[in-house]
């Protein structure tokens, strides 16, 4: 079997949410502890985080204030001599199940796989042309340029996976505090 780590992505300001999304509480824990949980279920043994958080193996990411590519950029370069798989989960994904990230491990792909409409949850192969792809965009983020996800999933070339209707509200984001309500008021 594959050497997969598991990256959740907690970097970011959490500005829409207004406070740090990654210490929401969230069924007894906080919302990092809970998605390290839904990776460890699903099989991850290896889990980093991109950011800064106790209790968790950290990875700065080497461009700051450059979103979720400076974060998987920097755990590509960090990772890339220990690992063959890295899965990168955002931490607002508080629905997130076990069977989702399956699916993603399971499909058989060049150099990554995600689901249709969403960039994240992403699989990605680790290869030398990977590593590059990220080295480039890594050069143009600290040059000032902005990059969205979107843009370094085609550079990396990932299939794009249909979600079933139970995993597509598995992968929706929550972002701001309306959104945590609701699903708190649903819980």
């Amino acid at each position: 079997m594959d050497k997969v780590a598991g990256v959740i992505l907690a970097g970011g300001k959490s500005s829409r949410m207004g406070r740090d999304k990654a210490l929401l509480p969230f069924r007894g824990a906080r919302l990092i502890d809970h998605i390290a949980a839904t990776l460890h279920s699903a099989g991850i043994a290896d889990i980093f985080v991109s950011g800064n958080y106790a209790g968790f193996e950290c990875i700065n990411d080497t461009c700051s204030g450059a979103g979720p590519v400076g974060g998987i950029c920097s755990a590509v370069d960090a990772l890339y001599c220990r690992f063959e798989k890295i899965i990168f989960v955002p931490v607002d994904l508080p629905k997130l199940e076990p069977n989702a990230i399956q699916v993603l491990l399971q499909a058989f792909c060049e150099s990554g796989a995600h689901f249709d409409d969403e960039p994240l949850p992403i699989l990605i192969k680790l290869s030398s042309k990977i590593r590059d792809r990220c080295g480039s965009a890594q050069a143009k983020l600290k040059g000032g340029k902005k990059i969205a996800v979107w843009q370094i999933i085609a550079d990396f070339e990932c299939i794009s996976l249909p979600p079933t209707p139970e995993i597509s509200k598995q992968i929706a984001g929550i972002n701001t505090a309306d959104e945590w309500e609701k699903l708190n008021s649903n819980e």
